[in-house]
């Protein structure tokens, strides 16, 4: 099993990296440090192997934006928890999605055959957690059976995401990956502490999972849906002033409570949840386009140009200012 990674900043041009067989070492866990350091970025791996699952601790200082070239030999199967920053992996293959983990969420990812890019636009720290199939199964069964679609992707061979709305990391995960960092034990202990660790946090991401699908599964009525979307587009049209929810309540016809509930049922996010996400996603596609910082800070509708950066560093994991660089 191995794993091309290539950069234009490499003196090598490509780095190939080995791991055991199936992540399963003969001693029961392998630990490593690696350390890569170049023009653009200085990274960290701590590396832990076991019954098949490699846990990788990453910390990287990004001096400018680069590209990574990725490609692996095995399919990949991970589960990703941005604490700090922003992944975006995108591969030529049509068959595979896009993945965007913004910072603070995580996501249960598998991908057959892996060929892409990955982009570094600013510092990372991330808890990333390989698994084979066969480690899924042992929990699960062979048919995979609690992980609903997503199991069955994984036995078809199919690229998936666990979830396709976002999963922010909860006070319960959090507290699941500071435990993984910190493990006090050492040798077969801490082999089965990150086990047992690893297994809670595949259990959290399924509980989040489930707990959207019910809220998600009561659909709103038919009658409904149609104010829903005018609802949605007074939103849109609305970023430098917004609606306030009894104004978009008496503009659509739905009662408040009805329009919260079902707005968050129909799209997967709350009114204001909403309203972040398009502006500061139609603020990038301005900044890209050349606009100003300050002047797309007003038409977004924030009053001070610092409280849009400070957003925007919180949805992108990186500053505004990074796209003109």
């Amino acid at each position: 099993m191995r794993s091309k990674v290539e950069c234009e900043h490499f003196l090598e041009g490509i780095k190939v990296i080995e791991y055991p067989e199936a992540f399963c070492p003969e001693a029961g866990i392998m630990e490593s440090d690696v350390e890569l350091n170049c023009t653009c970025f200085d990274e960290h791996i701590h590396s832990s192997f076991f019954n098949g699952v490699h846990i990788e601790q990453r910390s990287v200082t990004v001096r400018s934006p680069f590209y990574l070239k990725v490609a692996h030999d095995f399919p990949f199967l991970k589960m990703q928890f941005e604490v700090l920053g922003y992944s975006h992996f995108s591969s030529p293959m049509k068959s595979v999605m896009d993945v965007q983990i913004c910072a603070g969420h995580h996501q249960l990812i598998f991908i057959p055959e892996v060929k892409g890019e990955l982009n570094y636009v600013s510092n990372r720290r991330t808890l990333e957690i390989k698994m084979t199939s066969a480690f899924l199964k042992r929990l699960f069964g062979e048919e995979l059976q609690p992980l609903g679609r997503f199991g069955k992707a994984i036995l078809n061979n199919d690229p998936a995401l666990l979830s396709s709305a976002k999963m922010p990391i909860t006070p319960g995960i959090q507290e699941l990956i500071t435990n993984i960092s910190r493990c006090p034990y050492a040798g077969l202990m801490r082999k089965v502490y990150l086990e047992c660790k690893v297994s809670e946090l595949l259990l959290l991401q399924l509980e989040q999972v489930h707990a959207n699908e019910q809220l998600q599964g009561a659909a709103p009525r038919k009658s409904d849906i149609d104010k829903l979307y005018y609802a949605k587009e007074l939103i849109e049209q609305n970023l430098e002033h917004p609606k306030t929810i009894l104004q978009l309540s008496e503009m659509s016809g739905l009662n408040d409570f009805k329009l919260k509930r079902d707005f968050k049922r129909l799209f997967g996010t709350t009114i204001f949840g909403y309203l972040t996400d398009y502006r500061l996603k139609k603020a990038r596609e301005l900044l890209i386009e050349g606009q100003n910082i300050s002047e797309v800070a007003y038409r977004m509708g924030y009053r001070h140009p610092q409280h849009f950066s400070a957003a925007y560093k919180r949805y992108y994991g990186y500053c505004p200012s990074s796209i003109k660089q």
